[in-house]
């Protein structure tokens, strides 16, 4: 955090009546947890559509013939990033939660 940004952020945290740190803790929370919200929204609209729970029963889909690679790829792409995506934050989420 840079000079510039310590007093704001102080100021607004008087202002609302907790410290800085709770400050940042609770900022980063909200702003993981909707992140993972919007994730998971894509994740369903694509679990439905193609009747899939989690990355590898999309492969099978593959591997069986059942959908055609070069028409899905990037819905393949977007499951496989997001999946990875929510894992992770949601280990960043544990861990903001351990260390405030």
């Amino acid at each position: 955090m840079n000079q510039l940004e310590q007093p704001i952020l102080a100021h607004i945290a008087q202002q609302l009546g907790i410290t800085s740190e709770e400050l940042i803790k609770q900022s980063l929370t909200y702003y993981l947890e909707r992140k993972l919200k919007e994730w998971d929204i894509e994740l369903l609209k694509l679990k439905n559509y193609y009747d899939v729970e989690d990355v590898e029963e999309f492969e099978k889909l593959y591997e069986t013939g059942e959908i055609d690679e070069n028409t899905t790829w990037k819905d393949y792409q977007k499951f496989y990033t997001l999946t990875n995506k929510e894992v992770q934050v949601r280990k960043i989420l544990r861990e903001l939660i351990k260390k405030f």
